[in-house]
């Protein structure tokens, strides 16, 4: 029914079919409204999975995400020797530092000096850091 245009307080019978083609009209812009909704939630969790997912995968790296470690001069590991005996240096710069002194012997056996450890008989014919800083100042 509607309101007459004389009088909003006497309802007229509607149109056959006009009810059915607002109902019709309603569901469809509720079902809009719900497709919607769905789709901005679907793209939320979307959007935050795909966010946490390279965030994990940042954080963790898999085989093939991990970056080379740059070398470090032997001046510079003997700069940074007591903040990496101390574990007070960030995660890169202490791999670094690792890996240097696999390799270095002279810095390896200078390390151990510091902490106080024996130096292996097979590292007690390296060249001292004295020595070694001489070398590269000539």
């Amino acid at each position: 029914m509607n309101p007459t245009a004389d009088n909003n307080e006497m309802w007229l019978p509607c149109d056959d079919g006009q009810i059915r083609q607002v109902s019709h009209f309603v569901k469809g812009k509720q079902a809009q409204l719900k497709r919607r909704d769905f789709l901005q939630k679907a793209g939320i969790a979307c959007g935050a999975l795909l966010v946490g997912g390279i965030g994990y995968s940042l954080t963790r790296g898999g085989a093939n995400t991990t970056r080379p470690v740059a070398p470090m001069a032997c001046v510079d590991v003997i700069a940074q020797l007591q903040g990496f005996i101390d574990s007070s240096l960030g995660q890169e710069l202490t791999k670094q530092i690792e890996n240097h002194l696999k390799t270095c012997v002279a810095c390896r056996n200078e390390s151990l000096k510091m902490q106080g450890k024996p130096i292996p008989e097979a590292d007690r014919n390296a060249m001292p850091m004295k020595d070694m800083e001489k070398k590269k100042m000539s």
